[in-house]
C-alpha cells in the first residue's frame, strides 16, 4: 500500500515537473526573463501543492497504520 501511495505521488511530482518545463520552454522563446518569472512562481506554487498533499498522504497513513483507523 504504501509503495503504491508513494508511486502516485512520484508520478503527480514528475507529470507537474514536465508541464511546469513545456510551459518556461514555451514561454521562454517569446522573453527569457518572463519565462524565468512565470517559471519561477509556478515552481514555488507546486512545491505548496506537493507538500501539502504528502502531508496529507503521510497522516492519512499514520492513522491507517499507527492509530489503526479505516480508510
Amino acid at each position: 500500500a504504501c509503495v503504491g501511495v508513494f508511486l502516485i505521488s512520484g508520478t503527480i511530482m514528475m507529470s507537474s515537473l514536465f508541464v511546469l518545463l513545456a510551459v518556461s520552454s514555451a514561454r521562454g522563446q517569446a522573453n527569457e526573463t518572463l519565462a524565468d518569472a512565470v517559471t519561477l512562481v509556478l515552481a514555488v506554487a507546486l512545491q505548496l501543492v506537493y507538500a501539502i498533499f504528502n502531508a496529507s498522504v503521510m497522516t492519512s497513513l499514520y492513522g491507517f497504520f499507527v492509530e489503526q483507523r479505516d480508510f
